[in-house]
């Protein structure tokens, strides 16, 4: 993920609070995911809503705005009508090369 913070002060603290949301979401996501059932390693609309809700008290609009942003920041995959899918990082890759696929 690239990272580019803004020369203001107050931009860049509004910034880094939204990476630590961000990293702090797609943590309560994967910890969901691995207790939830998965379809196709799908986590569920459902369950995704209410991990982002029980956790943040996000709004259901809020929480979609949240995995948009982790979705465009490469940290999930939203498969339509159906939930997210968590990408597993660059490191999680070079720990399991066989559950790429």
């Amino acid at each position: 993920m690239d990272i580019h913070l803004p020369a203001n002060k107050e931009e860049r603290k509004r910034e880094l609070l939204k990476l630590k949301l961000y990293e702090k979401a797609h943590l309560s996501l994967k910890r969901a995911a691995q207790k939830a059932p998965l379809k196709n390693s799908i986590l569920t609309f459902p369950v995704v809503y209410q991990t982002l809700g029980t956790i943040f008290h996000l709004s259901k609009d809020e929480a979609i705005t949240v995995f948009e942003e982790m979705r465009d920041s490469g940290l999930l995959e939203v498969v339509p009508y159906r939930g997210l899918r968590i990408v597993p990082s660059e490191s999680e890759k070079l720990e399991n090369p066989s559950s790429e696929g």
